[in-house]
């Protein structure tokens, strides 16, 4: 357990990351806390400096605010104390489990790694184990998405898909400490090649699927790098749930096997662990049957529409079957489960127009859903507003672009996170690969607008995907995050428009 500065010295010397040192007057202090944000920390806890944008003023201004001692692989100031060490990644995670370990060690662990669909396995799951534990002893359990935070003390919206190990290892010790059983946590590829989920010990990990994303020159070099951050999940895990669709799937399964993980296997073969037959598509969403094992089948709904829906699903009842959850309750909690800003489906009075609000942002979940409404809504005319982000995964912007030609009538192209790159460049690289399938498109800047011009090419019905912000309600520009009211908002005012505009037309 870490408890004083001379406690972090011999932790990471034991891990041999000390390259030099500087603590002699504080090295029996009490540490207070960890942190990494100069705006936040208290008195008496570590700072870490770290990030490429790092400034010898953060430092300064952590020092005013009270930093006991710093930890860093660069000295910035020789004459207040300091470890300098070789990798500051590895050094978060191995101070946060020694600082909040304790208190987290009661916890199940859930993480839950992919290219596509995280989010909605963590909130199907959620909601069942929500509805076992909350009947059994009023217990809700913990909660670490790309969308939203919840550890029974903090309840919030996410920052990252994956927190720092730092705020990760502090939501799970405030779970621990307030009794909580479980936790639910969305392991990105950033998270695992850059450590922060280190030291943590996962009774299941699940891994979805696999495809080309997040290569940039601030991400992943190559497809190589992002396949083996993803399969690292698997070395601190016990059990590995995987998905029997997808790519690579052989070599998902050996390499789970290698880790010493205990396999399970969802899907549609007869031989998973966990499968699923006779998929019927709903008004209300998709029903579908599931046999665990030797177990007989049983009927599942849940209110998301489309195949890869019931892959997530199958995925989160494949943990619950694990943990021992009843089949009542795994039904109940699928049947409730709500996958924010993901699948929402709205339409005009005379139903002419669907609104299809979704997190679809790479070229997995784009052509998902795209096969879905291509399927669906089958012969109506679909149109598309998305954009991609700025300064990273840059391959999106080929294959949306290249999926939205293939299947869209036609194409809007406008703004999503563009940080400190031009969004006029952003636009015209989607637009040029929109471009190779002869599909028209237009690029309107302004995302309200972008939807309002979509709106105005459905007069006579159809389709209306609005494609990677989901529930988000910022846009990170150049000066960092902007308020954004929403797609689901700005999609419900032209509804609004639209439904008044026709009963005036019918008096």
């Amino acid at each position: 357990m870490l408890v004083t500065v001379f406690d972090s010295l011999l932790l990471l010397q034991k891990e041999g990351l000390v390259l030099s040192h500087s603590i002699e007057t504080v090295e029996q202090n009490r540490i207070t806390g960890l942190s990494f944000d100069n705006r936040t920390i208290q008195p008496g806890e570590v700072f870490v400096c770290k990030g490429a944008a790092f400034r010898a003023d953060y430092l300064d201004l952590a020092i005013k605010a009270g930093a006991l001692f710093y930890v860093s692989e660069t000295v910035w100031k020789e004459d207040f104390p300091y470890i300098r060490v070789k990798d500051i990644r590895l050094a978060m995670a191995s101070l946060a489990k020694a600082f909040y370990g304790d208190d987290a060690a009661s916890l199940k662990k859930i993480g839950i790694t992919g290219t596509k669909g995280k989010s909605t396995v963590a909130s199907f799951l959620n909601a069942i184990l929500d509805e076992y534990h909350v009947a059994l002893c009023g217990l809700p359990t913990a909660l670490v998405s790309s969308i939203f935070v919840y550890d029974g003390t903090v309840k919030e919206d996410a920052k990252l898909t994956t927190p720092e190990a730092f705020d990760l290892w502090r939501y799970l010790a405030n779970a621990g400490k307030r009794g909580l059983d479980f936790a639910v946590c969305e392991v990105s590829s950033q998270a695992l090649k850059y450590h922060r989920t280190k030291g943590i010990d996962f009774d299941a990990a699940v891994f979805l699927n696999i495809g080309e994303d997040h290569i940039s020159d601030v991400e992943h070099r190559d497809f190589e790098d992002y396949f083996s951050s993803k399969l690292s999940i698997f070395r601190s895990a016990k059990v590995a749930v995987i998905n029997s669709s997808a790519d690579h799937f052989e070599t998902i399964v050996s390499s789970a096997k290698e880790a010493g993980c205990e396999i399970v296997t969802f899907g549609f073969r007869p031989s998973d662990t966990l499968s699923c037959t006779d998929i019927s598509h709903l008004e209300t969403g998709t029903s579908f049957v599931a046999r665990w094992k030797e177990e007989e089948g049983l009927l599942y709904e849940i209110s998301l529409s489309g195949s890869y829906n019931v892959e997530n699903a199958l995925a989160a009842l494949a943990v619950a079957k694990l943990f021992g959850v009843p089949n009542f309750y795994a039904k109940c909690g699928l049947a409730s489960a709500k996958a924010k800003g993901r699948g929402v489906h709205l339409s005009t009075k005379d139903k002419k127009i669907t609104v299809i609000v979704d997190y679809a942002h790479n070229k997995m979940s784009m052509n998902a859903l795209l096969s879905y409404v291509t399927e669906a809504f089958a012969d109506q005319k679909i149109v598309s507003v998305f954009g991609a982000p700025g300064q990273k995964a840059k391959n999106r912007r080929a294959d949306m672009g290249l999926a939205a030609g293939a299947f869209c009538d036609h194409v809007i192209i406008t703004e999503d996170d563009p940080a400190g790159e031009p969004l006029g460049d952003i636009c015209n690289e989607i637009a040029e690969n929109v471009a190779k399938n002869g599909t028209p498109y237009d690029i309107v800047y302004q995302r309200d607008l972008a939807i309002q011009k979509a709106f105005s090419l459905l007069e006579d019905g159809g389709v209306l995907l609005l494609c990677g912000k989901g529930a988000e309600k910022t846009q990170k520009r150049k000066n960092g995050a902007e308020p954004y009211e929403g797609d689901e908002c700005f999609a419900r005012k032209e509804i609004e428009i639209y439904n008044k505009n026709k009963m005036m037309v019918n008096l």
